[in-house]
Formats: C-alpha cells, sequence, structure tokens
C-alpha cells in the first residue's frame, strides 16, 4: 500500500475480497500468541487479519 502511495497512485475504487479467517486471526491478536506456537491454518488467519488492518488503514487516508 506504501507503494501506490509514494508514487502518488490515485485510487478511485479498490476492492478488497476477504476471509472469514481474519475473525479467528483478529482473536489470535488479541491473545498475544508465540509465533512459535502457531499452526499452518493460525499463521494463515493470523495473515488474513494483518492484512486486513493494513488495507484498512490505508483505506482510511
Amino acid at each position: 500500500m506504501s507503494v501506490l502511495d509514494s508514487m502518488k497512485v490515485y485510487v478511485k475504487k479498490f476492492i478488497h475480497l476477504s476471509s472469514v479467517a481474519i475473525f479467528e486471526g483478529f482473536q489470535l491478536m488479541e491473545e498475544e500468541v508465540c509465533f512459535d506456537e502457531l499452526s499452518s491454518d493460525n499463521c494463515y488467519q493470523y495473515s488474513k487479519a494483518t492484512q486486513e488492518r493494513i488495507i484498512t488503514k490505508w483505506a482510511e487516508k
């Protein structure tokens, strides 16, 4: 997202298709789990929640 900003690209519409995995990912974030203890499914969920936060923060600008 920072690349778009640095290039001064104007985005008229942005469609982000998310996943229900974000809900489990947000729960993992709140629990502040250790990455070494995450399964591959948990890593996917965590990454989707992280992605959702990054895109939401960018879109609010």
